[in-house]
């Protein structure tokens, strides 16, 4: 296995997702830099994954059988581990092959993907935007154990389980070598928000109402902005 990890930081020269535009406040530009590095490909038949894009989270993907992949996620910044979002592209299907994903190192003891949550995916050449989509999908313990924190230490706050959770789903590609795109839920990056600052900001309708300042600088030393009115 440790042979087989590699980091998901593919460069799949992934486009915008579809039915978006970098100046649409609507739309989400979040796509793979074309400067990362590509995933090694054990074979011609294999897929190849990127997190290399804002709001992807992917750490790791590997082979576990033919038309199956272990993911493993980044864990949230600042947190003790904790893991739940995901966001990553894939490339390099074909048309009707069904591919099962198992995303390995999700935190939460309970969820709604038992419930009749869905995935949401966004095809590039299919041109239809997200949607929700993915089938036989089960949310259960996973074997991968969560790691334990310093002899002595207090126990995360994540950690109401010795293991993990895993959710795993398919996905049946429409087209050959496609890219596409795979969340927890319709992303919306610090970047479209920005956007949609930078249009309110300079409307001549609301400019005159509002004032826009740098109330701190997050991670990356982005500004989080502070309107007043």
């Amino acid at each position: 296995l440790a042979a087989a990890r590699q980091r998901a930081s593919s460069t799949l020269g992934v486009p915008e997702p579809p039915g978006r535009t970098r100046t649409d406040p609507a739309g989400d530009a979040s796509s793979p830099d074309a400067s990362r590095p590509e995933v090694r490909h054990w074979k011609n038949t294999t897929l190849r994954f990127s997190a290399a894009f804002e709001c992807a989270n992917l750490d790791m993907a590997y082979i576990k059988a033919t038309n199956e992949y272990g993911l493993r996620l980044a864990h949230d910044i600042n947190t003790d581990g904790h893991t739940q979002w995901f966001y990553f592209a894939v490339r390099g299907g074909r048309e009707g092959q069904k591919v099962t994903f198992h995303i390995e190192n999700l935190s939460k003891g309970k969820s709604l993907w038992n419930a009749g949550m869905q995935p949401v995916i966004c095809s590039v050449r299919g041109g239809r935007g997200w949607e929700h989509g993915g089938g036989g999908i089960r949310y259960c313990k996973s074997t991968v154990p969560k790691p334990r924190g310093p002899p002595g230490a207090a126990a995360p706050t994540n950690s109401a389980s010795s293991s993990f959770y895993m959710l795993t789903f398919t996905h049946v590609f429409e087209w050959t070598d496609d890219i596409v795109f795979f969340a927890y839920y319709f992303p919306y990056s610090v970047s479209r928000l920005s956007r949609f600052l930078d249009g309110v900001c300079e409307d001549s309708e609301t400019k005159p109402y509002i004032r826009r300042s740098v109330l701190a600088r997050i991670t990356c030393w982005v500004p989080a902005a502070c309107l007043d009115s």
